[in-house]
């Protein structure tokens, strides 16, 4: 296979623990030294370092024990040195979630072109007429395996311009006649033999692997091939991150799914299938396309794209990898969610592909005055069952707090954990009035919040449409005092909206609840089997005033179904 994948969509999760390691010249190769490293040929380390050159995520050719050096991909050129420094890295840990709404790249590099590196660059040993076209004898086979044939293209360089050109009669692979008026004048450089017409060709497959138990509900399915030719380094960058979306419920919120707790709408695995094409002689009187064997990249490589967009670091989030791993952080925005008694509550997380155990505990602690008073179990199965996990969570009894993690299914005192703990306050207050929403946020988990303050309701008025009555056929009498109108109204749309309005809110919630605003699925919850999409509206708001001592926000939701309008 002459077209070979040298990079992969990684989605890293780091080691909790960094390391330093000293950067110093290897004849012009960067080369890092840390005693006793523990890295192998083929992880990756995330560099921090003042020199932009060195830092980011790097693929690890190992040196020695003690020596490593780096490169972008298994085949890239090393990375030069530059200057002696003192860097902090990370050692990538197995990971495979990637965001659908962010590109999921490979890299795929070929040999065959435009630069051939397969067959040996030869020299024109002799040339002569033939038939006014030009003969050529060449120093060597102008093709490494099997041999040209008549209609096959070469590369050649002639009076110093290089050029391709076709033969039109094959005696050996070191005596062809091309395309080439003879001159005898003409001096002639290298020649090699030419793939004209190279590419390669990409499936895209996405699904649920066999061994997911869930692979019935979600096959794998062939998605598209696409078609690319490679660049002047030989290297192909394809993004494929737009056809995964197919296999991705994006706007879903299926609270009565079957496989749930762990919602297969959210989240796809994929993987590609290349090969590579190009002209061939066919006996040497037609010209055909070759097209090699496909190589399956699924055995060792099966990603996740998840409905999520956050893999790179920003003021405003953080890392994907925030939410893998035995700390990983549960799918919200809030700092500290509020569970009131008695309405919809639910918390996600995601499990990767290669995560242990396979099988989970979430626990929940509750608390009173800071007191605890029980813990409770979820069992959760996690074995080949990896993808994004919603659990529903309630008020146990009359606790002000709980706390809740992933642990060991072993039991109290629950010293292994595999999540962050996150602080859930409990509401036990009735209220007059309340309205819950349920919105998506951007890790591709749930946020929800319970509003009881009063709220107005209203009719907003989108479009109209007019026409214009014709005064021609009666005039003038269709033009006057006691004329009728001459333009009217043929159709009116219209639809239902309600302006929230918070109570007094911690500085905590409204940092939460601002979320609402930027969330492309907004849902008003009355009960798992009632959902009622809004649509929130586009003016900026104030979310907080820097020294206030409580808050409270207003927004307005307009609901998506047409109210029914008298229209032509």
């Amino acid at each position: 296979m002459a077209v070979t994948i040298v990079d992969r969509p990684f989605g890293l999760t780091l080691e909790a623990t960094s390391k330093q390691a000293t950067v110093s010249s290897s004849s012009g190769d960067v080369i890092f030294t840390k005693t006793a490293h523990t890295l192998s040929t083929g992880n990756y380390v995330y560099i921090i370092s003042n020199i932009r050159d060195y830092a980011g995520f790097w693929y690890v050719t190992r040196v020695d024990a003690n020596r490593f050096k780096i490169s972008k991909y298994a085949t890239a050129s090393f990375v030069q040195y530059i200057v002696d420094d003192t860097v902090t890295y990370y050692m990538g840990l197995d990971g495979s979630w990637n965001s659908v709404h962010l590109p999921i790249v490979y890299k795929l590099s070929s040999d065959l072109w435009p630069v051939n590196s397969v067959d040996t660059v030869r020299t024109v040993s002799t040339s002569a007429n033939a038939f006014g076209y030009t003969r050529l004898t060449l120093s060597g086979d102008i093709k490494a395996t099997g041999s040209a044939n008549e209609l096959d293209f070469v590369k050649l360089t002639v009076n110093g311009t290089e050029g391709i050109y076709q033969i039109l009669q094959w005696t050996s692979d070191t005596n062809i006649v091309v395309d080439l008026t003879f001159v005898g004048s003409n001096t002639y450089g290298n020649i090699q033999f030419y793939y004209n017409n190279y590419h390669v060709r990409v499936k895209i497959y996405a699904g649920l692997k066999s061994n997911h138990r869930w692979a019935a509900q979600k096959p794998y399915v062939y998605i598209t091939e696409l078609k690319e030719v490679p660049d002047s380094d030989n290297l192909v960058m394809i993004n494929i991150n737009e056809y995964l979306k197919s296999q991705i419920n994006i706007l879903s919120n299926d609270l009565l799914l079957a496989t749930l707790p762990n919602d297969i709408n959210s989240f796809c695995q994929f993987y590609i299938s290349v090969a590579e094409s190009y002209d061939i002689s066919l006996d040497g009187y037609t010209i055909g396309s070759y097209l090699s064997s496909y190589a399956d990249d699924s055995p060792n490589f099966e990603w996740i794209a998840v409905n999520s967009k956050l893999p790179f670091k920003n003021i405003h989030s953080g890392y994907m990898s925030d939410y893998m791993g035995a700390n990983r952080k549960f799918l919200t925005m809030f700092a500290q969610p509020t569970m009131f008694n008695g309405f919809w509550f639910e918390i996600g997380f995601l499990y990767g592909t290669n995560e242990t155990p396979p099988f989970l505990a979430l626990v929940q602690q509750t608390y009173k005055s800071g007191v605890l008073q029980a813990s409770y179990e979820t069992f959760i199965d996690a074995s080949n069952n990896q993808g994004v996990f919603r659990l529903q969570l309630s008020v146990k009894g009359t606790e002000d707090q709980q706390k809740v993690f992933l642990s060991d299914p072993a039991g109290s005192p629950y010293t292994t954990k595999y999540s962050e703990v996150k602080t859930i306050n409990v509401n036990n207050d009735c209220a007059a009035q309340s309205i819950q929403f349920q919105w998506k946020n951007y890790t591709g988990g749930y946020d929800q919040f319970v509003f009881t303050a009063q709220n107005d309701n209203g009719i907003d008025i989108p479009a109209t449409k007019q026409s214009q009555k014709s005064i021609m056929g009666n005039w003038p009498d269709s033009y006057g005092s006691n004329a009728d109108t001459i333009n009217r109204e043929i159709e009116r749309n219209s639809n239902g909206s309600i302006t929230v309005y918070s109570q007094y809110l911690s500085e905590i919630e409204c940092d939460g609840i601002a979320f609402i605003k930027s969330s492309t699925l907004v849902q008003i919850l009355v009960s798992k089997f009632d959902k009622r999409t809004v649509i929130i509206d586009t003016a900026s708001w104030v979310k907080k005033t820097d020294g206030a001592k409580t808050f409270s926000i207003t927004f307005k939701a307009s609901f998506t179904d047409d109210i029914p309008s008298q229209s032509l």
